[in-house]
């Protein structure tokens, strides 16, 4: 994240300072370990669903900072549905 995006959130008052880099090394983290088990198939059930949840927060925190048309521009809802669905039709 640059810094001029984090000091937009910071001026916007929706978060913290502090808690700004912490987070966005943790989502990306989150994002490469579930992708990494996802290709393994361990766990597919709830690693999709974990999955399914990290892009819907992503897809509402893109809206609510945003607006409505970059996360439909980006697909993230329909990206959050897919892995709703593969959580859903997973036999494991």
């Amino acid at each position: 994240m640059s810094d001029s995006s984090a000091e937009e959130i910071v001026a916007g008052g929706r978060l913290p300072h502090a808690f700004i880099k912490p987070l966005a090394w943790t989502a990306t983290a989150l994002e490469m370990l579930l992708g990494v088990l996802l290709i393994l198939e361990l766990y597919p059930r709830i690693v999709a669903m974990a999955a399914g949840l990290l892009l819907l927060a992503f897809a509402i925190a893109m809206t609510v900072a945003l607006g409505v048309k970059a996360p439909l521009d980006l697909s993230v809802f329909s990206a959050s549905a897919g892995a709703f669905l593969l959580a859903a039709i997973s036999r494991r």
